[in-house]
């Protein structure tokens, strides 16, 4: 055929070249090159090559607007139909420029790699096989967690379907290539991090034993019927047990639910940015981590905004504000910018912490009053033996997706005494007013005096 096209004339190809008649894809978005790939044997792949050599087709196409790269289509068949073995993604992967890492929809060809749920012992280990091929040509720490938006990382959908096989392939990765480094677990993509997406894949193998079939949610929360055949040959028991043993090595390792990320606050003082500036603050703090021996203190660079909608308001409190808004309608859209200063409980240390928060003009006391509340309050995500506070233990022991599937881990760290921790607390607080002191009482004096909220920051030009 392609020689009757060549031998053709420029107006029979209407106007096209052989190279542009080759590159017109079908309904599906598939072009003859990736046909040849996709749906035929191994010398269909010599002749899709030489093709490819001789008219220099695009081998890395987008198969329609928003789909997979050709790579990442031939591996979503492998993995979820075995229709073909791990040859053509090496030979694609074999040629240069090299292939794009991120395809169309934002996922990664890692991520595409070990996606989907788990079918049997022989799938399991083809997407072994792709996961150590796609390693070695793209070997860099990074590509664990790139994605693009709306999607996750591969060690976050690794986590998402419980697919165990890859953690631990990713695990011996980073210790080969990068021994100082771990995994980003704590790293929050699409609002979860690994421990989060490992609960949620805990769940759903238990939803898929229910017969007749369920819903099963993907990460893009599009439900998908999964019917009890997708997992015939797959030991339901043996995954949950895999996913449970991978919760406690990754909890033993440091890592966190998103809800924990930022710890318990311990002890705290918020006050204005002009009476405590980020400069002054970040000195203070440098200077305190060292004299106590605490873990590095952290800054967050992002400000927090704080601003309720009204909804939880008493009806005296909107009339109040009602009031306030008829005198001041530009209350309406000032913020007020203050700046916190916080001992925190961060899964296994103490350690020293600032932000900016920038609370509504009109809500700031309420505003001020949920956030110390939200802030200092155990969430309690697991149980802890032998104390109260987390601190006081390093035993826990959790309860995956409310069902009888326990699971113990113990922090590296060391226990601390509730007389220690209180005497951290006010040595901190104590060196924190011997700074800070004289402006935090002329402030509350003030605040105490007139029972309102004291805007101080300057006002801003409406929008």
């Amino acid at each position: 055929m392609v020689e009757l096209l060549e031998g053709s004339s420029s107006a029979s190809r209407g106007g096209r070249t052989v190279r542009e008649l080759l590159e017109i894809p079908n309904d599906g978005g598939f072009t003859v090159f990736a046909l040849l790939l996709t749906d035929g044997y191994t010398q269909d792949r010599l002749v899709a090559d030489e093709l490819r050599k001789r008219y220099e087709l695009e081998y890395d196409l987008i198969a329609g607007p928003g789909k997979h790269t050709l790579t990442g289509a031939i591996i979503m068949l492998s993995n979820y139909q075995g229709l073909m073995g791990i040859s053509n993604v090496r030979y694609l992967l074999s040629l240069s420029p090299k292939l794009s890492f991120i395809d169309g929809l934002g996922s990664s060809l890692l991520a595409i790699a070990v996606s989907g749920p788990l079918q049997n012992a022989s799938s399991d280990q083809r997407r072994a096989d792709i996961i150590r091929l796609l390693l070695r040509h793209y070997p860099e720490y990074k590509r664990l967690s790139e994605h693009g938006p709306g999607k996750l990382g591969a060690v976050h959908t690794a986590a998402y379907y419980g697919n165990t096989t890859a953690l631990r392939i990713f695990n011996g990765h980073v210790q080969a290539m990068q021994p100082l480094r771990k995994l980003p677990y704590n790293e929050v993509q699409e609002g979860q991090t690994m421990l989060d997406g490992l609960v949620r894949s805990f769940a759903n193998l238990l939803r898929i034993q229910k017969p007749g079939g369920n819903l099963y949610q993907s990460p893009e929360s599009s439900d998908q019927e999964v019917t009890d055949s997708y997992y015939l040959h797959s030991d339901l028991d043996m995954n949950r047990n895999q996913i449970a043993h991978w919760y406690k090595i990754l909890r033993e390792d440091g890592a966190l639910h998103k809800s924990e990320l930022g710890g318990t606050m311990r002890w705290g003082r918020m006050l204005p940015v002009k009476l405590m500036p980020k400069s002054e603050l970040l000195e203070f703090m440098e200077r305190a981590t060292t004299n106590f021996g605490l873990d590095p203190w952290k800054f967050d660079e992002e400000p927090v905004l704080l601003q309720s909608d009204g909804s939880d308001d008493t009806d005296e409190e909107r009339a109040a504000f009602s009031a306030n808004f008829q005198q001041k309608p530009w209350l309406a859209t000032h913020t007020e910018i203050y700046t916190a200063f916080e001992l925190r409980w961060i899964q296994n240390y103490f350690c020293l912490s600032g932000r900016e928060l920038h609370f509504s003009g009109l809500r700031l006391l309420k505003e001020q009053k949920k956030y110390i509340l939200k802030h200092t309050e155990w969430n309690g995500l697991y149980e802890i033996r032998g104390g109260e506070f987390p601190f006081e233990s390093t035993e826990y022991e959790i309860v995956l997706s409310k069902h009888q599937e326990r699971v113990s881990w113990t922090r590296p760290g060391r226990r601390w005494t509730r007389v220690e921790e209180e005497t951290l607390r006010q040595s901190v607080g104590d060196e924190w007013l011997r700074i800070f002191g004289e402006r935090w009482d002329a402030w509350e004096s003030l605040v105490r005096r007139y029972n309102v909220p004291i805007l101080c920051s300057p006002r801003r030009p409406p929008q």
